[in-house]
């Protein structure tokens, strides 16, 4: 809805229309005779001088007044124009259940358990973050007595190699085991205010729909997000962890062949091993 007000240029004209008149009168004659010989009608410029500057002063508060109008007009179109404005922002839908959207819940671990090896483990990787330790030990075999490896060079021993791969598994599978506990404790907590959140995005009463409300839903809703986003790095960063684990023994035992490969090399480059000397050469053999 659009005001149309007179402009400016219209009181101007009036006004200029008014102080010509007036000058008309002041170029008068100063003196005029008797008309039909009854009295004498006398004309005093002076009088007329003072009547004339009245006028052109009223012209001008007249002008005056006409432009205070125009620009009262304009402000009220303004205000009307913002006024309707607002009245459209705040219009919102009647109906949004088109907009429900779903979401799935993780499942619970439920791993059959015969003589106790996953008895912990169901209740760890279900939410139970203290019985992660406990239930990856009763899930795994162990290492042993490692007192057999003691005194094996680092980096030369292809068994310390394999027990280090042993031993990086348990702390990332705990680890793991502890994220995942956590994620689904996270969902359970977090899905009351989902809920709560999803009944204010789709409520169509006035009371919600006010524009502060909708903002804050919206913050709400961005702040929810920025959590799930982080839990899902935090997973996603676990799982990177168990590629470099699955990877490392297949590593470990390309580096043996490779390492067994280039002692027999140099075995050969530095012992006999020609015919004529079999007892020196298995007598000195030594194995790689």
């Amino acid at each position: 809805m659009k005001l149309r007000l007179p402009s400016a240029r219209v009181a101007k004209r009036v006004s200029l229309t008014v102080v010509a008149l007036l000058l008309g009168v002041v170029a008068l004659p100063q003196k005029a005779k008797a008309i039909l010989g009854i009295g004498d009608i006398v004309y005093d410029p002076a009088a007329l001088a003072e009547l004339v500057l009245q006028y052109e002063r009223q012209a001008l508060q007249y002008t005056e007044q006409v432009n205070t109008t125009i620009n009262t007009l304009h402000t009220v179109e303004n205000t009307l124009n913002h006024y309707l404005l607002a009245v459209q922002q705040a219009q919102y839908f009647a109906s949004k259940a088109r907009w429900l959207a779903l979401s799935k819940a993780m499942w619970q671990e439920t791993a059959q358990n015969v003589v106790g090896e996953t008895a912990v483990w169901n209740t760890a990787i279900n939410g139970s973050l203290d019985a992660a330790p406990q239930a990856w030990l009763d899930a795994t075999i162990g290492l042993g007595d490692p007192s057999w490896i003691n005194g094996q060079p680092i980096n030369a021993s292809s068994n310390l190699a394999d027990f280090a791969s042993v031993e990086i598994a348990d702390s990332m599978g705990v680890n793991s085991l502890r994220t995942l506990a956590d994620l689904r404790t996270s969902q359970i907590q977090s899905e009351s205010a989902l809920q709560s959140l999803e009944l204010d995005a789709l409520d169509t009463s006035d009371d919600t729909n006010v524009q502060m409300k909708q903002l804050n839903l919206t913050a709400a809703g961005t702040v929810q997000l920025i959590h799930s986003e982080d839990n899902i790095l935090n997973a996603l960063g676990y799982s990177l962890q168990q590629q470099i684990v699955s990877n490392k023994p297949m590593r470990d035992g390309i580096a043996a062949s490779m390492r067994r490969n280039s002692a027999m090399y140099m075995y050969q480059q530095s012992e006999p091993t020609g015919f004529s000397s079999p007892t020196v050469t298995l007598g000195s053999y030594i194995a790689p």
